[in-house]
C-alpha cells in the first residue's frame, strides 16, 4: 500500500496535459529564447504571438513578438486566445479568428490581465523578427524568419 501512495503522484503528474501541442510548444518557446525581452520598458506590455490562416490550403502561422501588449480590438472581436504562460513560456498569445490552430491548441483559453491590454495610439517597439511555419499533415515546417532590424529592444 505504501508503494502505491508514492507511485499515485508520479503518474498523475506525468498524466498532465498541456495547453498547447508539444511540438508547437516547442517552436514557441525556441521563438522565445531566441528574441528574449533583454531589456524591459517600464510600462510596456511584452507578449509573444502567433497568427493564424489559410494561404493555398496550407495553415501557415507567423511567431512575432510585440512590447504592445495585446490590442484591445483583437480581444473584443474574439479574434485572439491567451494567454498561456509557464515556466518556460512567456506571454503567449494566439490570433486565429477561424480556429486554424485547432489540432496545435489542445485548450483555447480567453484569459487576458489588463496588464497586458493595450489601448493607446502608439506601439513601443520596433518590429521584431516574424518567423513563419507551415503545419501539414501534421508536421510543422519552419518556412523563413524575416527581420527588417537587426536591434529592436
Amino acid at each position: 500500500m505504501r508503494k502505491i501512495s508514492f507511485l499515485l503522484p508520479l503518474i498523475l503528474l506525468g498524466c498532465s496535459k498541456s495547453d498547447l501541442q508539444d511540438d508547437f510548444r516547442k517552436v514557441i518557446i525556441d521563438y522565445q529564447k531566441t528574441y528574449p525581452v533583454k531589456n524591459p520598458q517600464k510600462g510596456n506590455a511584452y507578449v509573444y504571438s502567433a497568427y493564424f490562416f489559410k494561404d493555398k490550403g496550407d495553415t501557415i502561422f507567423r511567431i512575432t513578438r510585440s512590447g504592445a501588449g495585446i490590442p484591445d480590438f483583437l480581444v473584443k472581436n474574439n479574434y485572439t486566445f491567451g494567454v498561456y504562460s509557464d515556466k518556460e513560456l512567456t506571454n503567449f498569445i494566439v490570433l486565429d479568428s477561424f480556429k486554424l490552430s485547432s489540432k496545435l491548441i489542445l485548450n483555447y483559453k480567453r484569459i487576458f490581465p489588463d496588464s497586458l491590454i493595450w489601448n493607446r495610439e502608439s506601439f513601443p517597439e520596433s518590429i521584431t523578427p516574424l518567423s513563419t511555419y507551415k503545419f501539414k499533415n501534421g508536421v510543422l515546417v519552419h518556412i523563413r524568419t524575416d527581420t527588417i532590424w537587426n536591434h529592436w529592444d
